[in-house]
């Protein structure tokens, strides 16, 4: 089944948010000196990564 212009345009959003949030969290990442922060956010950017790469693949 096709996904249509509509559904082609919310994908890209979304990876455009998820891309958005990996960055936040990257920087965040490197400003921080708390090792359980930077733990906490190293987590985040996994879990949003693999968010990512589900949606890219809905494209494939």
């Amino acid at each position: 089944m096709a996904l249509t212009q509509k559904e082609l345009g919310y994908i890209s959003d979304e990876l455009a948010s998820e891309q958005l949030i990996i960055k936040k969290y990257q920087t965040a990442v490197n400003q921080v000196t708390d090792p359980q922060l930077k733990n906490l956010f190293q987590k985040n950017i996994s879990i949003h990564q693999n968010h990512y790469n589900s949606l890219l693949n809905l494209l494939r």
